[in-house]
């Protein structure tokens, strides 16, 4: 047989192989049930992910259930063991944890399956108090620590930064989690607090609080985000429009940053491919399960600025539609690079 001939065989049999492997993958049984780890109920996590947990059941193939924890920190380490299949973190949670970096254990095993939405988060007030800007804060008491959501700690100090203010500069009231903090300032423990926009608790406390609630806005200004970004990396302002949602009684500034659909490796690839594959197909279903996500697009499930690796199911879908470019593949070897070190 001549080398030509030889070839052709070895070509032809690397073929072959190539699609049954193809074909067993796809050929893969999908699990009945996976569950999605959130933040409790009430929670702008748990919202998305009760949105999230609908169109993908309804469409997947896959149930998936929402579990609720008392953080994003207690459930990072279940999907870093692959004891829990899917979490939603957001960038700074995701980043810290993936390189190991204190106070979070170590999760290396974390990865993306798409970014989701821009979580919008702020300090917020009693409306009929007498504070007018974040700087009013100085001396007052703001809820801190946030032992079972470590991210928090990060955006409350990050938002102090964007005017100036550090921690000493305030009266800390530890709280485990952002509801507990919303919950002290109902209660008047507490003068001001952290919660995600459009979070069921702060509806809570709207009604709750004569008067209602109030954002006070960061300092949007290129030096007041560059302060911010230094204690919180990723973030960025996020602008509110008066009357848009509850708390904006003014047109006000608060800090954004994104927050991904995460899985440990382990999660088979067949898994991640339908899932990331439902998201894309169900982009409009998608933006109607919840308000949050109504930021949620195609356009925008693979991102540069990633902290984490993707996972190589969700990277062989967006291969085939074309949106895994060679600049991603370098973000993606880059970080992995840097987790090593």
């Amino acid at each position: 047989m001549g080398s030509h001939t030889k070839r052709l065989g070895s070509a032809a049999l690397i073929f072959l192989l190539v699609m049954g492997v193809n074909s067993l993958w796809a050929a893969a049984p999908l699990p009945r049930l996976v569950a999605l780890g959130t933040n409790p109920a009430g929670s702008a996590y748990y919202g998305v992910a009760s949105g999230l947990a609908k169109i993908l059941s309804e469409q997947s193939g896959i149930q998936v259930r929402v579990q609720p924890y008392s953080g994003s920190s207690t459930y990072i380490p279940l999907l870093n063991t692959g004891e829990l299949e899917l979490g939603l973190n957001n960038t700074s949670d995701a980043l810290h944890a993936y390189r190991g970096e204190k106070p979070f254990h170590p999760a290396p095993n974390l990865r993306m399956l798409s970014v989701i939405f821009p979580l919008a988060v702020g300090i917020v007030v009693r409306n009929n108090s007498d504070f007018k800007r974040l700087e009013d804060v100085r001396g007052k008491r703001v809820t801190s620590r946030y032992t079972a959501q470590l991210a928090v700690f990060y955006n409350v100090g990050s938002i102090l930064a964007s005017a100036g203010l550090d921690w000493k500069d305030i009266v800390e009231v530890p709280v485990p989690g952002v509801n507990e903090g919303i919950q002290a300032l109902i209660e008047g423990r507490a003068d001001a607090s952290l919660h995600a926009v459009g979070s069921a608790k702060l509806e809570e406390a709207n009604a709750s609080i004569p008067g209602g609630i109030r954002f006070l806005s960061i300092d949007s200004s290129p030096a007041g985000v560059k302060r911010m970004q230094s204690v919180m990396a990723g973030t960025f302002a996020f602008p509110l429009k008066a009357g848009s949602v509850t708390g904006a009684v003014t047109d006000v500034a608060v800090e954004g940053y994104d927050v991904y659909l995460t899985a440990g490796k382990s999660l088979s690839d067949a898994v991640a491919y339908q899932i990331t594959k439902t998201l894309w197909e169900q982009e409009e279903a998608t933006q109607k399960a919840n308000p949050n996500l109504r930021f949620f697009g195609r356009d925008k499930m693979v991102k540069t600025i990633a902290t984490i690796p993707y996972h190589s199911g969700a990277i062989k879908f967006f291969r085939e539609k074309g949106v895994w470019s060679a600049e991603m593949e370098k973000v993606q070897a880059e970080i992995e690079r840097a987790a090593a070190k």
